[in-house]
């Protein structure tokens, strides 16, 4: 595939669904997790607590976290013209680490006005989380799209 949009948008959402699906069974199945994403994103977008919110506004939550997964496998897809191939998995992690961080920390709990409080528990579940998603995205990048790499030509004095 030669569009770069594209596979980071097929990247982002199968990230995003393997991201999606584990906090949801890390919330659900588990019992480990306290909140889910789904349920952080719909805090976010309807600005009440979790507990507040019926089923249609965590569906809603869910699908907002899928297109911030896609939007940020968008944007990794064009940075990577700027960065370099090596190491790819440990860039994807650390990537999708900082931005589900600033998706968390930054932007849900502080606009939220700290409705929410993040147990530890739930702290490690999104930790799992991110790591999956970057190598997920890395592997579905390297995949499709890996025929996308720019080639530098490096000039010799």
């Amino acid at each position: 595939m030669s569009d770069r949009f594209t596979v980071g948008f097929i990247a982002g959402l199968t990230a995003g669904i393997a991201y999606l699906s584990w906090s949801l069974f890390s919330r659900h199945v588990l019992g480990f997790a306290k909140l889910s994403i789904a349920e952080y994103s719909a805090a976010l977008t309807f600005n009440r607590s979790p507990h507040e919110l019926g089923a249609i506004h965590l569906v809603w939550g869910g699908v907002a976290a899928l297109c911030f997964a896609i939007a940020i496998g968008i944007i990794f897809s064009f940075l990577l013209l700027l960065i370099d191939y090596q190491q790819f998995y440990l860039k994807a992690i650390i990537y999708s680490w900082a931005a589900w961080y600033i998706l968390i920390d930054i932007l849900i709990i502080r606009l939220t006005d700290a409705k929410l409080q993040v147990a530890i528990e739930t702290a490690i579940s999104a930790s799992i989380n991110a790591t999956l998603y970057g190598a997920i995205l890395a592997f579905v990048y390297l995949e499709i799209g890996g025929g996308l790499r720019v080639r530098v030509e490096r000039e010799n004095p």
